[in-house]
């Protein structure tokens, strides 16, 4: 029999806001003469938090692609049992 569950969410623990993404960009790039309309960009987004699993140190660190997809594939499986085992309590 199917059994209808409330949906869960499992989201990264580290937060950046729209504010601190903006701010970076104006540290990082001060001089680059697209930083108005990339500004402009990120402000129409509507997003106002990104959650992250790094610390935004650690992410603006590109040790390269393969090894950022062992991250993201690794931080993926660690969410999915959170979701498995709500679905089976519900």
């Amino acid at each position: 029999m199917a059994t209808l569950c409330r949906p869960s969410v499992s989201v990264p623990e580290y937060v950046i806001t729209m504010e601190e993404t903006l701010e970076l960009a104006r540290e990082r790039h001060p001089d680059h003469p697209r930083l108005p309309p990339a500004l402009r960009l990120i402000e129409n987004t509507g997003v106002r938090t990104r959650h992250i699993v790094r610390p935004i140190e650690e992410t603006l660190k590109h040790p390269g692609f393969e090894q950022r997809n062992k991250v993201y594939e690794a931080e993926a499986k660690a969410r999915v049992p959170a979701g498995r085992s709500t679905t089976r309590s519900c």
